[in-house]
């Protein structure tokens, strides 16, 4: 019904004009605009009734059918169509669908065609370094690639992994990089000597880390039953939680490091306190599997969001549903906080959005992606969104200054008071 833009068709504005005439009462469908008698009518017989008379009587009434016929195909088809731009419309309007600025990336870093399998690497595990300098990627070639930021040149190739790189992460001193996927390895490197070592052998593909704020720990997990916090020091797992679903999508900590959230496959959000097993609480409101979870910057909300398209944001005080954000856009695959009161969301329909807590509607729309957005980081000093996506590029979007005067993201360890989790 809509045309490429997303506006009615000439054709189409005419129909919806006359169904509107019609609706308002401003204009009469009268089947027949042009008065005449009953179209089942006889001609009328009289003395000076002739047989031409008659043959002209029926051809007019067999044309009058014709135009009546015709009318009430149009009425019917003016009516449908009238019904259907009210209801995009009103669909439009309770999405919030073209709402938000549009904005381009100021940067678009192209990933270069791996010289043993001959493709461009897809991108799936993306970290950017604390002073917002260094870009590590990773995919599905197996290699992790340093970037420069500021020139978006590659500085360097690190090679180890020998299966699909599902996710990065910085520590918070910016000189290690640990790196995970499905080689059942979560590895170490040294950013200065750019060499690894295995941290831990899992017994299941890793999907996600988080560090944990100043206690030199990781929370690591995939595609198993368990969540693991490592210690970075002594490699070992000083904490094996049970996770909700056997495949695990998403892993954060709160800002302060006291409060774990995981998710996954089944869209169960199970919580803990100090990585407390007894302190377990279940969140129940997905339908579908969870792809990514959010602290708010005070870490007293949780954003949740996965394959049914709903964007749920929970109070962590008491486990309870504080709202759904309205648009229902494509499947969710990485999200984060953004700023005062802002959240991105990456998505299936290959746009990042913007959102407005408060006002609960996008106030961004970042369009230049064409692939699903399958990792987001924020630089809160710049104000600067990276993207990276299954289109085999990473994107570096300029915030307004709102954005960048923001709280820093929540995945990213910072200080913070811990809300209450009875």
């Amino acid at each position: 019904m809509l045309g490429a833009t997303g506006c009615l068709q000439p054709v189409q504005l005419r129909l919806f004009k006359h169904w509107l005439q019609a609706a308002s009462g401003t204009r009469s469908l009268q089947i027949g605009a042009i008065p005449r008698p009953g179209l089942n009518s006889a001609a009328p017989h009289n003395r000076y009734t002739t047989k031409s008379h008659c043959a002209q009587w029926g051809r007019r009434r067999k044309k009058l059918r014709h135009e009546s016929m015709m009318d009430r195909r149009l009425y019917r088809f003016a009516s449908l169509a009238g019904a259907v731009v009210l209801a995009c419309s009103s669909v439009a309007m309770a999405q919030g669908l073209g709402s938000g600025i549009e904005i381009a990336a100021e940067q678009v870093i192209r990933l270069p065609t791996n010289k043993h399998t001959r493709q461009v690497p897809v991108v799936s595990a993306l970290a950017l370094s604390p002073d917002g300098k260094l870009i590590a990627s990773g995919g599905d070639d197996h290699v992790v690639r340093l970037w420069d930021k500021e020139t978006g040149t590659l500085q360097d190739e690190l090679q180890g992994h020998s299966d699909w790189i599902r996710v990065a992460e910085f520590d918070p001193s910016g000189k290690r990089l640990l790196t995970a996927g499905d080689d059942h390895e979560v590895r170490i490197w040294d950013i200065a000597t750019k060499q690894s070592a295995t941290l831990i052998q899992t017994p299941a593909p890793s999907f996600c880390l988080c560090f944990r704020a100043d206690a030199g720990q990781v929370a690591e997990a995939g595609f198993d039953s368990r969540v693991r916090v490592i210690d970075l020091a002594t490699k070992q797992v000083v904490h094996d939680l049970e996770a909700p679903t056997n495949d695990v999508r998403a892993v954060t900590f709160a800002p302060g490091g006291n409060v774990l959230a995981v998710a996954g496959r089944n869209g169960r959000i199970r919580v803990w306190k100090g990585c407390d097993a007894a302190t377990a609480r279940d969140l129940d409101g997905h339908r579908q599997r969870v792809r990514a979870l959010a602290f708010s910057p005070d870490g007293a909300y949780l954003a949740s969001a996965g394959d049914d398209r709903q964007i749920i944001i929970w109070r962590i005080e008491d486990g309870m549903e504080a709202f759904r954000l309205p648009l229902r856009p494509g499947k969710v695959h990485s999200m984060l906080y953004c700023g005062k009161g802002l959240l991105a969301t990456g998505t299936s329909d290959n746009v990042i959005r913007i959102w407005d807590i408060d006002a609960r509607q996008d106030a961004m729309r970042l369009i230049g992606h064409t692939g699903s957005v399958t990792a987001l980081e924020y630089n809160a000093a710049a104000g600067e969104l990276v993207s990276a996506s299954f289109d085999t590029s990473i994107r570096i979007w300029k915030l307004n200054a709102e954005a960048g005067s923001g709280a820093d993201v929540a995945r990213r360890p910072g200080a913070s008071a811990e809300p209450a989790l009875h």
